[in-house]
């Protein structure tokens, strides 16, 4: 079986273009902000492979709090002979040609990691289309972002490896003894956070920087958008209208 795992607040901008993405899952577990206030919920109720938990951050966006709750889920899953997704609602993980069950089939490491590229909208593509998939939406970007944390993810796991990721699932920890092979192939991947500005700014400010939690603010999580706004969205969208072909 294929878990995903995901957590959420107000993301009906990006739901079914989320959930139609990982419709091969057989399972999609989405921690939902209690204090989420948009359609997101109706959106998931329209998909038979879904289900919601609650994800309890009571003082705003708070990326420990939030991995710790995503760590507690992983490690509930009891499956065997099974694998994790682990992503945001703005990550799409691009599937191999034979299918991403198929692929892991043929894995014998512990976890594979996601090559991300930052993503924008070029200046011949079209706004976004809900009915469209991503991969044919949004096909140029870059390797390099200003973000001081690696893109290439570990957040594909198997079950029962009593594994814990990093704020970000950037990096992996693992208890086990061997401990778990990560594997040398890299599967390739979208980050979404900056598509179209109209989305970059109400999930980066509306979603984050409005909302950010004084633990965040503390240990330094999410510092790239303490202090954005929308001209430096605009700015940074405009500026990456002319990147290479990605996908």
């Amino acid at each position: 079986m294929i878990y995903v795992i995901t957590a959420w607040y107000n993301e009906q901008s990006l739901a079914n273009l989320f959930l139609s993405h990982y419709c091969f899952a057989d399972k999609i577990i989405i921690l939902l902000d209690e204090s989420n206030n948009d359609d997101s919920l109706e959106i998931i109720n329209n998909y038979k492979n879904t289900e919601v938990r609650r994800l309890s951050m009571p003082h705003g966006m708070d990326d420990a709090l939030k991995q710790f709750q995503i760590n507690e889920t992983y490690n509930s899953i009891t499956a065997k002979d099974s694998w994790v997704i682990i992503v945001d609602a703005d990550e799409f993980v691009y599937l191999p040609q034979q299918g991403l069950k198929e692929y892991l089939s043929q894995i014998e490491s512990d976890v594979v990691k996601v090559d991300y590229y930052q993503i924008y909208q070029h200046k011949t593509e079209n706004s976004l289309d809900l009915n469209l998939p991503v991969f044919s939406q949004r096909r140029y970007g870059k390797k390099t972002v200003n973000l001081k944390a690696s893109w290439e993810k570990p957040c594909i796991a198997r079950t029962l490896k009593s594994l814990k990721w990093a704020p970000g699932h950037h990096d992996v920890m693992s208890n086990n003894i061997p401990p778990c092979r990560i594997d040398n192939k890299l599967l390739l991947g979208a980050h979404w956070a900056m598509a179209e500005v109209d989305l970059a700014i109400a999930r980066r400010i509306l979603g984050r920087r409005n909302r950010m939690s004084p633990s965040n603010l503390q240990r330094g999580f999410s510092h790239h958008n303490f202090k954005i706004t929308e001209q430096d969205i605009i700015d940074e969208c405009r500026q990456n209208n002319d990147c290479p072909l990605i996908f």
